[in-house]
């Protein structure tokens, strides 16, 4: 004679339901595209309670019940957060592709632009500032030779020494210039000067330190200003030359580090001036040595 069901006798099988539902179903429901694909055979969120509560209604046991109540409040919270955030990311897509774009199409058009200036320090022939070196912020020497300007300085206070070699001034410009840091103190930097004004020395510097962070600062002609801050970046190499590059198209600075864009901001302040190299000593008694090599300077044909 078979032994009589009990009541709920089918509930460890429902039961093994639920708890698989609690564990399967929020990472699922947390995946917009799990939403876009369920849009199109139906709203998952009005059919889950639905079920939920008829397994309740038919007899699981209290455990059981407290268990798919759970699952199903942190499946709907879940599904919610991720159908919330699919949205935002929806609608902010289009204007961050928008932007890549238009700043792609910049950069495009700045480096078709013809070349000004361009220097391989095979022979000093453009200018630049070469010799001994001894005032009040620094001493040392600058050398064009073996195919490098090679600059090697120690610093008497805190200083920032740039050189400028023949050429316009310019106003929009895609420059630059590879940077070997042969010999730098953790807070050495070296890079670009660019709309460098001889009036009242106000110019924005591009740096790299040897710790693989770069930097875009402006000295207004009284004080300096960080522009973007102390940032790092995978584009950048150790032991090794690295490419700086600037884009300035009217207010828009775009900064690229070995041929990749590490960022990128509009500021008016400095329209138009020289474009150059520098190199910064924080301390006095620092000792730095840095190669630049392959300066070039893009401006629109006039």
């Amino acid at each position: 004679m078979p032994s009589p069901r009990r009541k709920g006798g089918n509930c460890a099988g429902l039961l093994v339901l639920i708890i698989v539902a609690a564990v399967v179903l929020p990472p699922l429901v947390s995946m917009p595209i799990f939403w876009r694909a369920m849009s199109r055979v139906g709203t998952l969120q009005n059919v889950v309670p639905t079920v939920v509560q008829a397994l309740v209604t038919q007899g699981l046991p209290e455990g059981a019940a407290a268990t798919a109540q759970a699952a199903l409040a942190r499946g709907k919270a879940t599904a919610q957060a991720a159908m919330t955030q699919g949205a935002a990311e929806a609608a902010s897509t289009p204007d961050a592709r928008a932007t890549e774009l238009a700043l792609q199409a910049a950069l495009n058009k700045a480096q078709s632009w013809p070349v000004v200036f361009s220097d391989n320090f095979n022979k000093n022939n453009q200018g630049w500032s070469t010799g001994n070196v001894d005032n009040q912020y620094f001493s040392g020497s600058r050398q064009v030779a073996s195919g490098h300007y090679h600059w090697s300085l120690t610093a008497k206070t805190g200083m920032f020494s740039y050189a400028f070699a023949d050429m316009p001034v310019v106003t929009d410009f895609f420059a630059g210039v590879d940077v070997t840091l042969t010999a730098m103190p953790s807070l050495g930097q070296a890079g670009l000067a660019f709309r460098h004004s001889a009036a009242d020395q106000s110019e924005y510097v591009f740096t790299l330190r040897p710790n693989r962070m770069y930097i875009l600062t402006m000295f207004d002609g009284q004080q300096w200003t960080e522009l973007i801050p102390w940032s790092s970046s995978s584009a950048i190499h150790t032991g090794r030359p690295n490419r700086l590059e600037v884009s300035a198209q009217g207010p828009q600075l775009v900064l690229l580090i070995n041929s990749q864009v590490v960022n990128d901001i509009d500021d008016g302040h400095l329209t138009q001036g020289d474009v150059g190299i520098g190199m910064d000593l924080a301390y006095g008694k620092d000792r730095g040595q840095v190669d630049f090599d392959n300066f070039e300077v893009r401006a629109p044909a006039r």
